[in-house]
């Protein structure tokens, strides 16, 4: 909920100074790094559990999109 609420906003107002981008840079790259380790959880360990193929989907590409994110909060911190 946190991170939709936060991508709303980036959307609504794309104009981020950079001390307002570089904490929510740090944080949003924990939650990719989180959504990568449970993906990778469901790809090796959990198998056996009936939804384990369309929760691995979800977070790896979960976890790659906000990467994207973080990639462009980045740039925008350097551009501005």
């Amino acid at each position: 909920e946190w991170v939709l609420d936060k991508v709303v906003k980036i959307i609504s107002k794309p104009d981020i100074p950079a001390k307002v981008a570089t904490p929510l840079i740090a944080k949003l790259q924990a939650l990719s790094f989180k959504f990568k380790m449970q993906g990778k959880t469901y790809m090796l360990s959990a198998k056996s559990e009936p939804s384990a193929a369309v929760k691995k989907n979800y977070y790896l590409t979960l976890a790659e999109e906000t990467d994207k994110l973080v990639q462009a909060l980045k740039y925008t911190t350097k551009t501005y």
